[in-house]
């Protein structure tokens, strides 16, 4: 890439190409970018930041003082575009994964087979208790969602803040900038984004409400039929 001010007549910082060894994205990352191409930000599914690069020619379409906004747009741009694949991936059943996320307070409906006679006390229990499951993750997951969150790359040229996984604001030293190689701008980029996405991670609670009443009720409402054999085999006992 050719990211230079003060060094303009040095041609060691030319890559015309925008082709040097910068941090790039694997075949399986999903990219954003800002509205003229200056950023480039690729994300793993999951949303957290996994490399930074800058356009060759960044230097003469952006202000330096303004490069931090083409970070913001390109980094919420490729974490919107994995919420899309997520949303895409989302298992239709609507059966969430067992072993993770908020677990029920009793294991009564983690014993209880498919086949077995459900009474409407049995039913308004079930109901209660996946109820207070998920209040219990929303809790926990809006602990972390509503947190502000503020990291600086380790060499403190580069701050992100933010929250609910959304960057806010990038700041980036307009004086260091203008002085290094485009190497260490993206890497001191990709230090204070990984940092975020780090901070703003909701672990096993983005796998969603889990426990074995909420997986048990999902059931229910996913086959009526089977509800219906259930509440009639308690009425015949």
């Amino acid at each position: 890439m050719n990211i230079r001010w003060g060094f303009e007549e040095d041609d060691e910082w030319d890559d015309p190409d925008g082709e040097g060894e910068s941090t790039t994205e694997s075949d399986e990352s999903i990219t954003g970018q800002d509205r003229d191409g200056i950023v480039t930000v690729a994300v793993n599914e999951a949303g957290d930041v996994v490399s930074v690069r800058l356009a060759g020619d960044w230097k003469n379409s952006v202000d330096p003082r303004a490069l931090h906004t083409s970070v913001v747009d390109a980094t919420n741009a490729a974490t919107m575009h994995a919420l899309a694949v997520q949303v895409e991936q989302v298992d239709m059943t609507g059966q969430p994964e067992s072993g993770t996320g908020v677990q029920s307070s009793t294991s009564e409906y983690s014993e209880r087979g498919d086949s077995m006679p459900i009474t409407k006390e049995d039913a308004m229990r079930l109901v209660d208790t996946a109820s207070a499951d998920l209040e219990r993750y929303l809790t926990q997951a809006s602990t972390i969602i509503d947190a502000p969150v503020t990291t600086t790359s380790a060499g403190g040229h580069v701050t992100v803040s933010g929250r609910q996984r959304q960057v806010l604001d990038v700041s980036i030293d307009t004086n260091w900038v203008g002085d290094v190689r485009y190497t260490e701008i993206e890497s001191e980029l990709l230090d204070a984004l990984t940092g975020f996405s780090t901070q703003s991670s909701l672990g096993e609670l983005a796998q969603g409400p889990q426990s074995a009443a909420i997986t048990e009720l999902m059931s229910l409402a996913s086959d009526p039929q089977a509800l219906v054999r259930r509440i009639r085999r308690a009425r015949e006992s």
